[in-house]
């Protein structure tokens, strides 16, 4: 697997310099009403560069020229499945369900299917992320996030 990590890292590390860049165009700095509009993305690129630059030296110290096949077994296979559909999901649940409970419910899922770990932190985690992320968002950065079809008629979010 090392080659597939250099390669990810390789184009993670590619792609956070062109969202760095173009971040940086659109403007980093703090105006009379808040951050400008390349903010948050370039603090988010920034961390994605250093991890992946990170990732990309550990590779490169350690490798070993080896020679690889890509014929993954059926458990990682099934690995890889248990991440990609519930994030493909959850990408289209925005659209109808909002940020916040999709966020909810991605969090609990993956606490307690992939993390296993007990219902006070699957419950702590759903619930305080998604409330971080509003008060963060909604109150600090004045920035709405996609509601739910329900906004305003049965749910405040």
């Amino acid at each position: 697997m090392q080659r597939a990590e250099l390669l990810v890292a390789a184009a993670l590390l590619l792609l956070s310099g062109i969202l760095l860049w173009e971040s940086v165009r659109l403007g980093i700095g703090w105006s009379d009403i808040g951050p400008g509009s390349g903010f948050v993305p370039f603090w988010f690129a920034a961390a994605t560069a250093v991890a992946s630059l990170g990732i990309l030296i550990q590779q490169v110290r350690n490798f070993k020229a080896v020679q690889e096949s890509f014929s993954p077994s059926r458990t990682a296979l099934l690995s890889w499945l248990k991440v990609v559909v519930p994030t493909v999901a959850a990408v289209v649940l925005v659209r109808y369900l909002g940020i916040y409970i999709v966020a909810a419910v991605y969090l609990a899922l993956f606490s307690a299917w992939i993390g296993r770990h007990r219902w006070f932190v699957v419950l702590g985690t759903s619930l305080l992320i998604p409330t971080v992320m509003y008060f963060g968002f909604e109150r600090f950065f004045k920035l709405p996030l996609p509601k739910s079809l329900l906004y305003g008629a049965v749910l405040p979010f």
